[in-house]
C-alpha cells in the first residue's frame, strides 16, 4: 500500500509510523525495501536482519513526538516544515528530533569498544 503525504494511516495509528518491524510485529520499524544509505554518499548499505531489527528497536524506544517527526521526515520524505505543521510544532523542534533519531539509529548500528584491559599487574590485584 502507497501512502500519501496527506494520509496519516488507520485511525490510532500515529502519523508517520511504518507497518512491519524487522522481526514482523506492528509498529514503527525499518521496511525490508527501504534503502539505507551512509552519510554523504549515494550507495546503498546493505543491512542485515539483526541490523534492521536493531534500527526497528532504536526508533521504536524514542518519545512519541520524536519517532513521528523523525519518521515522516526519513521515512515519509516530508520537510522539516511540513512535519512541523503536521505534528503542530516548530521546524526546529522537528529538527532535533529527527537528530535525536538519527543519533539513536547510529548507535544501534555502532559495535561496543572493546573493554579496557587493565595495564596493573595480575600481582597487584590480588590475583
Amino acid at each position: 500500500m502507497t501512502r500519501k503525504h496527506g494520509d496519516d494511516g488507520p485511525p490510532g495509528q500515529e502519523p508517520g509510523a511504518l507497518t512491519g518491524t524487522a522481526d514482523g510485529r506492528a509498529g514503527a520499524g525499518v521496511p525490508a525495501e527501504t534503502p539505507i544509505r551512509r552519510a554523504g554518499s549515494s550507495a546503498s548499505v546493505p543491512l542485515s536482519p539483526s541490523q534492521r531489527a536493531c534500527l526497528a528497536r532504536a526508533i521504536e524506544g524514542l518519545p512519541r513526538r520524536a519517532r513521528a517527526a523523525f519518521l515522516l521526515h526519513r521515512f515519509d520524505g516530508l520537510s522539516y516544515g511540513e512535519v512541523a505543521r503536521r505534528l503542530n510544532t516548530s521546524p526546529a523542534k522537528v529538527e532535533r528530533d529527527v537528530a535525536r533519531g538519527l543519533d539513536a539509529c547510529r548507535r544501534a548500528l555502532t559495535p561496543l569498544p572493546p573493554a579496557p584491559r587493565s595495564t596493573m599487574p595480575r600481582s597487584a590485584m590480588g590475583v
